[in-house]
């Protein structure tokens, strides 16, 4: 649970410059300036509920805790309908495993608004927390009954008969979501996983490969990470061919992924697949030049010790072409190549 640390700004032009001045200083870090002008800002009499709220923010950031759950209090004495402050004394007392006066805190916020599905998605949280998981699958089921598309309602709903293991519930609950949600990455995601869970490789492949085709708005971080989760899937289904692809599209992307670069080159040892390895190495050298040379020049002292005149031929004339030489390429005579 992530605290709320959002800056309310006041829209009231008499007092607005000295509390625009602090917010400046915070959002810089200067905690103590912009301490200094929101108490000013009180004594001006602006909106006490706004300066406070921001107070707590600013003493939360500064691990001053007990001071910022008395502040985010008097929030909800000048203005008892602000939610954030209810949510975020609920998350601060949840990270410190306070759970039963978490659970309080967020009940007195129901009672003042009863529809509002993310204060339903904590107490299904903290219920799950402390296992008492009736009560978390009621307060999810009456979240989503809220909002039937809020997809962190059905993530939650999930999770909580994942961790149960009882896949097939959790299975209904995505697919219920997605009959409202057409098309969420995170759903397909988590359905993915499931399938993973119970050792259905191939299923969980198609589950991301959809993903990849459906879904264009995926952020690059994203599609890597789904290349490198299908790929794995691939090799556990045991399609070999297919993971290499999927691995060879993650490092076109991302071609400083390190960890990337040395499983696939990985999977090209284990199965001999050397001039397949090349061929991608070369078209790598032109945007990653590094480690490009490193896997190449990996290759080469294969070659040399195997004594593979075949590959050495070939790395060695792709050398000539780039005027590389090293330490390997010196040891052969270059006339024979």
């Amino acid at each position: 649970m992530k605290i709320i640390i959002t800056i309310f700004f006041l829209i009231n032009f008499l007092y607005s410059t000295i509390t625009e001045l602090a917010n400046k200083y915070y959002n810089k870090n200067d905690f103590k300036k912009a301490e200094y002008l929101y108490k000013k800002a009180l004594d001006q009499g602006e909106n006490k509920a706004i300066i406070y709220y921001n107070l707590a923010n600013l003493y939360y950031l500064q691990t001053n805790i007990g001071k910022s759950i008395d502040f985010y209090k008097k929030v909800i004495n000048y203005a008892p309908n602000f939610k954030d402050s209810y949510l975020n004394i609920a998350k601060i007392f949840y990270s410190f495993e306070n759970y039963y006066d978490s659970i309080v805190i967020i009940k007195d916020y129901i009672k003042l608004n009863n529809s509002d599905p993310e204060a339903f998605i904590m107490l299904g949280d903290i219920y799950k927390k402390i296992r008492s998981f009736g009560k978390a699958d009621y307060y999810y089921l009456k979240s989503i009954s809220l909002n039937k598309t809020n997809e962190d309602a059905y993530i939650s709903y999930a999770s909580l008969y994942i961790d149960l293991k009882d896949y097939d519930k959790a299975f209904d609950i995505i697919e219920t979501g997605l009959l409202n949600i057409e098309n969420s990455f995170n759903l397909l995601k988590l359905e993915s996983d499931i399938y993973k869970l119970k050792g259905k490789y191939s299923d969980a492949a198609i589950i991301l490969q959809f993903i990849l085709n459906k879904i264009k708005t995926i952020k690059n971080q994203d599609k890597i990470t789904i290349y490198n989760e299908l790929s794995e899937l691939l090799l556990q289904a045991g399609y070999l061919n297919s993971a290499i692809e999927i691995l060879k599209k993650s490092i076109l992307l991302n071609p400083d992924n390190i960890n990337t670069l040395l499983h696939l080159d990985l999977i090209y040892f284990d199965n001999k697949k050397y001039n397949e390895a090349l061929n991608f190495y070369f078209k790598l050298f032109e945007i990653n030049k590094i480690e490009a040379y490193k896997l190449i020049k990996k290759i080469l002292i294969y070659a040399y010790n195997e004594d593979d005149k075949l590959i050495s031929s070939i790395i060695l004339k792709f050398y000539k072409t780039k005027n590389i030489s090293d330490n390997i390429s010196n040891l052969y005579n270059v006339k024979n190549y």
